[in-house]
């Protein structure tokens, strides 16, 4: 297969990058490279290695998680791993090439979208929202997604010359940031750091109709990011304090928009169950009473755009979670840990089952 016929996937995690290479079965043996394009216009050029057992698991986990219509096909003999490691630098894109008989680099064509290095960090609107800020233009891979998401954030915390169009962009890399840690179970030993930029940059922003514009739903979003990741490292109060901070936002709310119900109603349901399982029958019965509500304004709202009326459809089983909770309670019926983890599932964004165990113990353990 000619250099510039063969395809390749990458992943990130941490400081390696690991690259599969489909050469063909007659391709020889040849050295691949990768470029790393630096933010400020300038680039490294590194020569990949071969890929160690780690390298070859994640780039194998990878594979297998692309859709089987996507995958490249041929026999395992045409493929090879890379790995190398990457500087702690701004990195703008990544490319992979290979020199042809006379020395020309030849780049290799990334697999898909949703597997390329493309874009690593977007510096306008456009790049946010064409690479980034929406699950399905962002890599497949979740810990490549939260290596872009902290490239994005170191690049753009202490500079004060950012374009304000772009704070509730960089507010949403927090968020992205820390679903993607829940997501791979990492540690961010920064997180108060991290945690007051994207409060920062929110701050700037006012009321729209964009979920990543709007001031009060990325102070939402920002809040009920927490409370999972709270939940993910076993630390119930600090879980249950950001999620009532959500509810406290919620309750400040003049005109609620029908895009603010989802993180409020997910919020105040985990409220509720916590609460419930601590024997605060008082202060449950208020958050499944305000989860309800919360869903009756939401469709109030009457929406027409069609993501957002399908959206009702979690507020609604938030509603349903809470009702069946207030039934209970009013029944006298005693509710066991298994139940209220299957209730949790419903309040929780995060859907693998690992988490939602972790987020079981620490509220109900």
């Amino acid at each position: 297969m000619p250099g510039s016929q063969m395809k390749c996937i990458a992943c990130i995690e941490g400081e390696q990058l690991a690259v599969r290479i489909y050469k063909g079965v007659t391709e020889p043996d040849a050295a691949f490279y990768v470029v790393l394009s630096l933010v400020d216009g300038t680039s490294q050029t590194e020569r990949l290695d071969t890929a160690d057992e780690r390298g070859r698991r994640r780039l194998q986990s990878l594979e297998l998680s692309i859709p089987d219509r996507k995958r490249v096909k041929g026999p395992s003999s045409a493929k090879a791993d890379y790995t190398v490691s990457l500087p702690d630098l701004p990195i703008k894109r990544i490319d992979v090439f290979v020199l042809d008989a006379d020395g020309k680099r030849i780049f290799l064509k990334w697999a898909g979208d949703e597997l390329a290095l493309s874009e690593l960090l977007p510096l306008t609107r456009d790049e946010f929202r064409s690479y980034f800020s929406y699950g399905s233009k962002r890599h497949l891979d979740s810990a490549t997604v939260l290596f872009v998401a902290r490239n994005i954030l170191d690049f753009y915390e202490g500079r004060d010359d950012a374009d304000e169009a772009l704070s509730g962009y960089i507010a949403n890399a927090f968020v992205i940031l820390i679903y993607k840690s829940v997501e791979t179970h990492a540690v961010i030993p920064d997180l108060d750091k991290l945690r007051l930029l994207a409060e920062r940059h929110v701050e700037q922003l006012k009321a729209a109709s964009n979920p990543r514009e709007d001031r009060t739903n990325l102070r939402m979003s920002c809040r009920m990011v927490l409370w999972h990741y709270y939940l993910d490292r076993g630390e119930a109060d600090q879980a249950v304090e950001a999620a009532e901070s959500v509810a406290a936002i919620y309750e400040s709310i003049d005109k609620l928009h029908v895009m603010h119900g989802y993180n409020a109603c997910k919020s105040m349901l985990l409220c509720g169950l916590a609460y419930y399982h601590r024997k605060n029958i008082k202060m449950a019965l208020k958050y499944f009473e305000m989860t309800v509500n919360g869903f009756v304004k939401s469709v109030n709202c009457r929406t027409k755009n069609p993501s957002w009326f399908a959206e009702l459809g979690v507020n609604h089983r938030c509603a349903t979670s809470a009702t069946k909770m207030i039934k209970l309670i009013e029944d006298k019926t005693e509710v066991g840990q298994a139940q209220l983890a299957k209730e949790l599932a419903v309040a929780s964004r995060v859907t693998d089952e690992a988490f939602l165990a972790r987020a079981s113990a620490a509220l109900f353990g």
